[in-house]
């Protein structure tokens, strides 16, 4: 489950989400997506760690600064609100 920084001049965000090093899958943030939403992803087929790697590569951070909604110069994309591992 995540919500995404959109405002101002950036109006949409991308992130690709991978999982015990898959094939990357994007996820999207525009004006009329749901905030939050929650996205699942399947477990690689293969996968007998006891580890769950999970990787999050945001292809879009925008500072509200450069987005022209505040003076906060963070770069930011999406937050986290929460993680479900089920079996």
């Amino acid at each position: 489950t995540a919500s995404a920084f959109l405002g101002g001049k950036h109006t949409k965000s991308v992130s690709s989400v991978s999982i015990n090093g898959a094939e990357p899958t994007l996820i999207e943030f525009g004006p009329t997506s749901p905030q939050p939403s929650v996205f699942t992803f399947d477990l690689p087929a293969n996968n007998k760690a006891q580890v769950i790697a999970v990787e999050i590569l945001h292809k879009n951070p925008v500072s509200p600064a450069d987005a022209g909604v505040s003076a906060d110069t963070r770069e930011l994309s999406i937050g986290m609100i929460g993680l479900e591992v089920l079996p």
